[in-house]
Protein backbone atom coordinates (compact mmCIF):
# COMPACT_ATOMS: atom_id res chain seq x y z
CA UNK A 1 0.00 0.00 0.00
CA UNK A 2 1.32 3.36 -1.01
CA UNK A 3 1.91 6.50 1.69
CA UNK A 4 -0.74 9.24 0.93
CA UNK A 5 1.62 10.96 3.99
CA UNK A 6 4.55 10.73 5.12
CA UNK A 7 6.53 12.81 8.18
CA UNK A 8 10.02 11.81 8.85
CA UNK A 9 11.13 13.99 12.23
CA UNK A 10 9.68 17.52 11.09
CA UNK A 11 10.76 19.74 13.55
CA UNK A 12 8.99 23.51 12.99
CA UNK A 13 8.61 26.33 14.97
CA UNK A 14 6.21 29.77 14.89
CA UNK A 15 8.21 33.03 14.62
CA UNK A 16 9.24 33.95 18.31
CA UNK A 17 10.74 30.67 18.52
CA UNK A 18 7.53 28.55 20.08
CA UNK A 19 8.38 25.26 18.81
CA UNK A 20 5.12 23.78 17.72
CA UNK A 21 6.48 20.37 16.09
CA UNK A 22 9.57 18.40 17.71
CA UNK A 23 10.87 15.58 16.05
CA UNK A 24 7.54 14.81 14.24
CA UNK A 25 7.07 11.64 12.51
CA UNK A 26 3.67 9.98 11.09
CA UNK A 27 2.61 7.59 8.10
CA UNK A 28 -0.75 7.58 6.82
CA UNK A 29 -1.19 4.77 3.89
CA UNK A 30 -3.67 5.53 0.87
CA UNK A 31 -7.06 4.76 2.12
CA UNK A 32 -5.90 4.64 5.56
CA UNK A 33 -8.35 7.06 8.56
CA UNK A 34 -6.25 8.41 10.81
CA UNK A 35 -7.45 10.87 14.23
CA UNK A 36 -4.88 13.17 15.35
CA UNK A 37 -5.48 13.90 19.53
CA UNK A 38 -3.57 15.50 22.11
CA UNK A 39 -4.14 18.38 24.51
CA UNK A 40 -4.39 22.36 23.66
CA UNK A 41 -1.48 23.23 21.88
CA UNK A 42 0.09 19.81 21.34
CA UNK A 43 0.74 20.54 17.53
CA UNK A 44 -2.15 18.96 16.02
CA UNK A 45 -3.29 21.56 13.69
CA UNK A 46 0.35 22.58 12.95
CA UNK A 47 1.36 18.94 11.52
CA UNK A 48 -2.02 18.64 9.85
CA UNK A 49 -1.57 22.08 8.31
CA UNK A 50 2.25 20.70 7.06
CA UNK A 51 0.49 17.26 5.69
CA UNK A 52 -1.91 19.85 3.46
CA UNK A 53 1.03 22.17 2.49
CA UNK A 54 -0.12 25.41 4.02
CA UNK A 55 3.94 26.13 5.43
CA UNK A 56 6.95 26.60 3.24
CA UNK A 57 8.29 23.76 1.42
CA UNK A 58 9.68 21.02 3.52
CA UNK A 59 12.07 17.91 2.75
CA UNK A 60 10.04 16.17 5.84
CA UNK A 61 6.92 15.79 4.25
CA UNK A 62 6.08 13.84 1.46
CA UNK A 63 2.70 13.54 0.12
CA UNK A 64 1.14 10.74 -2.23
CA UNK A 65 5.18 10.31 -2.85
CA UNK A 66 5.97 13.67 -3.98
CA UNK A 67 7.99 15.63 -1.90
CA UNK A 68 6.46 18.92 -0.26
CA UNK A 69 9.41 21.02 -2.27
CA UNK A 70 7.99 24.47 -3.72
CA UNK A 71 7.55 23.64 -6.62
CA UNK A 72 5.19 20.53 -5.61
CA UNK A 73 3.68 22.59 -3.00
CA UNK A 74 0.60 23.79 -5.59
CA UNK A 75 0.23 20.03 -6.51
CA UNK A 76 -0.40 18.80 -2.93
CA UNK A 77 -2.75 21.71 -2.24
CA UNK A 78 -5.12 20.57 -4.64
CA UNK A 79 -4.79 17.17 -3.83
CA UNK A 80 -5.15 17.44 -0.13
CA UNK A 81 -8.02 19.23 0.98
CA UNK A 82 -7.43 20.96 3.95
CA UNK A 83 -10.79 22.00 6.45
CA UNK A 84 -10.00 24.68 8.77
CA UNK A 85 -10.51 25.43 12.08
CA UNK A 86 -12.77 28.14 11.38
CA UNK A 87 -15.18 28.14 8.76
CA UNK A 88 -15.10 32.32 8.07
CA UNK A 89 -11.39 31.34 7.00
CA UNK A 90 -12.37 29.61 4.18
CA UNK A 91 -15.70 31.83 2.74
CA UNK A 92 -14.92 35.06 1.46
CA UNK A 93 -17.11 35.17 -1.76
CA UNK A 94 -20.22 37.11 -2.08
CA UNK A 95 -21.99 33.85 -2.16
CA UNK A 96 -21.43 30.22 -1.40
CA UNK A 97 -21.79 29.08 -4.80
CA UNK A 98 -18.77 31.39 -6.06
CA UNK A 99 -16.70 30.54 -2.87
CA UNK A 100 -16.97 26.39 -3.94
CA UNK A 101 -15.92 27.18 -7.15
CA UNK A 102 -12.77 29.40 -6.05
CA UNK A 103 -10.90 26.31 -6.03
CA UNK A 104 -11.62 24.31 -9.59
CA UNK A 105 -11.79 27.99 -11.43
CA UNK A 106 -7.65 28.49 -10.02
CA UNK A 107 -6.56 25.02 -11.46
CA UNK A 108 -8.23 26.41 -14.72
CA UNK A 109 -11.12 23.80 -15.37
CA UNK A 110 -13.05 24.56 -17.99
CA UNK A 111 -16.43 26.30 -16.65
CA UNK A 112 -18.34 22.87 -17.20
CA UNK A 113 -16.44 21.05 -15.04
CA UNK A 114 -16.19 23.93 -12.47
CA UNK A 115 -19.85 23.50 -12.66
CA UNK A 116 -20.72 20.29 -12.55
CA UNK A 117 -17.90 20.09 -9.25
CA UNK A 118 -19.87 22.81 -7.47
CA UNK A 119 -23.33 21.10 -7.93
CA UNK A 120 -21.70 17.62 -6.87
CA UNK A 121 -19.91 19.44 -3.68
CA UNK A 122 -23.16 21.59 -2.79
CA UNK A 123 -25.39 17.99 -2.87
CA UNK A 124 -22.92 16.33 -0.96
CA UNK A 125 -23.16 18.54 1.88
CA UNK A 126 -26.74 19.18 1.25
CA UNK A 127 -26.32 23.35 0.77
CA UNK A 128 -27.85 23.19 -2.71
CA UNK A 129 -30.85 25.13 -2.06
CA UNK A 130 -28.59 27.90 -0.54
CA UNK A 131 -25.69 27.84 -2.65
CA UNK A 132 -26.73 31.75 -4.06
CA UNK A 133 -26.74 32.91 -0.45
CA UNK A 134 -24.01 35.24 1.18
CA UNK A 135 -22.29 33.03 3.52
CA UNK A 136 -22.72 35.63 6.71
CA UNK A 137 -26.45 35.01 6.15
CA UNK A 138 -25.79 30.73 6.53
CA UNK A 139 -26.02 29.28 10.53
CA UNK A 140 -22.40 28.07 11.69
CA UNK A 141 -23.45 24.44 11.05
CA UNK A 142 -24.06 25.45 7.46
CA UNK A 143 -20.87 27.78 7.48
CA UNK A 144 -19.71 24.69 8.01
CA UNK A 145 -20.94 22.44 5.49
CA UNK A 146 -20.12 25.13 3.13
CA UNK A 147 -16.55 24.96 4.32
CA UNK A 148 -16.41 21.50 3.65
CA UNK A 149 -17.83 21.72 -0.12
CA UNK A 150 -15.02 24.22 -0.70
CA UNK A 151 -12.47 21.10 -0.71
CA UNK A 152 -14.54 18.81 -1.96
CA UNK A 153 -15.00 20.61 -4.82
CA UNK A 154 -11.19 20.00 -5.51
CA UNK A 155 -12.27 16.24 -5.76
CA UNK A 156 -8.93 15.88 -3.69
CA UNK A 157 -7.41 12.55 -2.32
CA UNK A 158 -6.70 13.46 1.26
CA UNK A 159 -9.02 14.97 3.34
CA UNK A 160 -7.70 17.09 6.43
CA UNK A 161 -9.82 18.34 8.80
CA UNK A 162 -9.24 20.42 11.49
CA UNK A 163 -11.93 20.44 13.97
CA UNK A 164 -14.92 19.35 11.73
CA UNK A 165 -17.64 19.01 14.20
CA UNK A 166 -17.20 22.36 15.92
CA UNK A 167 -19.95 24.92 16.96
CA UNK A 168 -22.45 21.75 15.43
CA UNK A 169 -25.40 21.12 17.22
CA UNK A 170 -25.99 17.34 17.32
CA UNK A 171 -27.77 16.48 13.87
CA UNK A 172 -25.27 18.65 12.03
CA UNK A 173 -22.78 16.59 13.78
CA UNK A 174 -24.25 13.78 12.91
CA UNK A 175 -24.14 14.31 9.24
CA UNK A 176 -20.48 15.29 9.08
CA UNK A 177 -20.10 11.43 10.68
CA UNK A 178 -22.20 10.04 8.15
CA UNK A 179 -20.75 12.18 5.44
CA UNK A 180 -16.99 11.05 6.70
CA UNK A 181 -18.01 7.61 6.68
CA UNK A 182 -19.43 7.12 3.34
CA UNK A 183 -16.31 9.00 1.41
CA UNK A 184 -14.14 6.94 -0.47
CA UNK A 185 -10.57 8.27 0.23
CA UNK A 186 -7.46 8.67 2.79
CA UNK A 187 -8.80 11.20 6.11
CA UNK A 188 -6.61 12.81 8.44
CA UNK A 189 -8.64 14.66 11.02
CA UNK A 190 -7.14 16.58 14.29
CA UNK A 191 -9.96 16.86 16.81
CA UNK A 192 -10.72 16.94 20.72
CA UNK A 193 -14.05 15.13 19.82
CA UNK A 194 -12.99 11.81 20.58
CA UNK A 195 -16.28 10.22 19.95
CA UNK A 196 -16.08 11.11 16.63
CA UNK A 197 -12.94 10.08 16.23
CA UNK A 198 -14.06 6.85 17.41
CA UNK A 199 -17.02 6.47 14.79
CA UNK A 200 -15.02 7.68 11.69
CA UNK A 201 -11.08 6.67 11.86
CA UNK A 202 -9.46 3.30 12.43
CA UNK A 203 -6.10 4.79 13.79
CA UNK A 204 -5.12 7.52 16.12
CA UNK A 205 -2.05 9.38 16.70
CA UNK A 206 -1.70 10.95 19.83
CA UNK A 207 0.10 14.18 20.10
CA UNK A 208 2.41 15.61 22.88
CA UNK A 209 4.63 18.87 23.03
CA UNK A 210 4.69 18.51 19.11
CA UNK A 211 5.64 14.68 19.55
CA UNK A 212 3.70 12.11 18.09
CA UNK A 213 3.89 9.95 21.29
CA UNK A 214 1.49 7.12 20.67
CA UNK A 215 0.06 5.51 17.68
CA UNK A 216 -2.18 2.62 17.26
CA UNK A 217 -6.00 1.13 16.64
CA UNK A 218 -8.49 3.70 17.37
CA UNK A 219 -10.11 2.12 19.70
CA UNK A 220 -7.29 0.44 21.61
CA UNK A 221 -5.45 3.90 22.16
CA UNK A 222 -8.98 5.83 23.14
CA UNK A 223 -9.53 2.84 25.52
CA UNK A 224 -6.45 3.10 27.31
CA UNK A 225 -7.01 4.96 30.65
CA UNK A 226 -3.47 5.19 31.51
CA UNK A 227 -2.05 7.23 28.55
CA UNK A 228 -5.58 9.06 27.81
CA UNK A 229 -4.81 10.27 31.57
CA UNK A 230 -1.10 10.93 30.81
CA UNK A 231 -1.65 12.54 27.93
CA UNK A 232 -4.39 15.18 29.52
CA UNK A 233 -7.36 12.92 27.33
CA UNK A 234 -10.19 11.13 28.80
CA UNK A 235 -11.59 7.90 27.58
CA UNK A 236 -14.53 8.48 25.67
CA UNK A 237 -17.57 7.26 27.81
CA UNK A 238 -19.09 4.92 25.00
CA UNK A 239 -15.65 2.89 25.42
CA UNK A 240 -16.89 3.04 29.55
CA UNK A 241 -20.05 1.04 28.70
Amino acid sequence: MTDAIRVDRLHFAYPGGVQALDDASLTVRIGERWGLAGANGSGKSTLLHHCAGVYAADPHVTVLGRVASAENLPWIRSQVGLLFQRASDQLFLPTVREDVAFGPLNLGLARSDVERRVETALRQVGLVDRADRAPHQLSGGEQRAAALATILSLEPAVLALDEPTNDLDPAGRRSVIEFLNKWQGTILIASHDLEMLLEVTGQIAILSAGHVALTGASRAVLGDAASMARYRLEVPASLLR
